[in-house]
């Protein structure tokens, strides 16, 4: 008997616990991620076509799952799914989708960051793109993020293949990564953006938020901004002008960009 025929003999013994095991396997794979490069936790409906998706992006140092209550409420409330993304780790601790780079010039600096921004956020369509294998429509895409994850919501989108138009985009607060202009779009942009920020947030510039607003705009989306009391959080008055605006509810004050 071979070494490979050795190792198998306890499985063909046992063949319930054989199938059980592949089947945990399998859903792991299915729910966790498991073979793309970014890691995921998908929470809500099962993707398919017609089903609203979710792509969920947290902020600057946070563990990675800090955005799953949310996930779960949103998607409970639309009767969505959700991947969860969790970004690379960062060198100052928890995960970030902007690296810690040091550079000799702030010329090198930008070449090299622009290089990763460029990288995350194809990882961050390979997930998506499990969505769309699933029978996700582009239309039914949604990108989500809070703070930096904000500000690669929006950079996910723009970036998104020539031939797929997200159909939203929420950015709770988004900010970070002022220096590095938001690219052109790709291919078509997202049809509408919902920026929310708290009236004292003092972490992120609502002045680099209403200029990616007003980028967008004048690409042809439907943008749209929200003040809302407190700091630098998704507070309770953002979450439900969220769940109102994927419902296709004008939230907010439209903003345009200056002529």
């Amino acid at each position: 008997m071979s070494a490979l025929q050795k190792a198998l003999a306890p499985l063909r013994a046992h063949p319930i616990i054989t199938t059980l095991v592949a089947a945990s396997v399998l859903w792991a794979v299915w729910r966790y991620g498991f073979g793309t490069v970014l890691s995921y936790e998908q929470v809500g409906q099962k993707p398919a076509a017609g089903v609203k998706t979710l792509i969920v992006l947290h902020g600057h140092g946070a563990p990675g799952d800090d955005l799953v209550p949310l996930a779960k409420e949103l998607t409970s409330d639309l009767s969505a799914a959700a991947f969860v993304i969790v970004g690379p780790e960062s060198n100052g601790g928890g995960r970030s989708w902007m690296p810690d780079i040091k550079a000799p010039t702030k010329e090198a600096y930008l070449v090299e960051i622009e290089k990763r921004v460029v990288k995350t956020t194809r990882d961050i369509w390979e997930v998506v793109d499990r969505a769309r294998r699933d029978g996700v429509a582009c239309e039914d895409l949604v990108f989500v993020g809070f703070s930096l994850g904000g500000r690669f919501a929006i950079e996910a989108a723009l970036r998104a293949p020539r031939d797929c138009s997200p159909g939203a985009v929420v950015a709770f607060a988004p900010g970070g990564g002022a220096e590095i202009p938001l690219p052109a779009a790709t291919g078509s942009t997202p049809k509408r953006l919902l920026i929310t920020m708290g009236q004292a947030d003092d972490v992120v510039s609502p002045r680099a938020a209403r200029q990616w607003g007003e980028q967008l705009d004048a690409a042809g989306s439907e943008v749209q901004w929200l003040d809302v009391a407190g700091g630098h959080t998704i507070t309770r008055e953002a979450r439900k002008a969220a769940f109102a605006f994927l419902r296709g509810d004008a939230v907010g004050t439209a903003l345009s960009s200056p002529d």
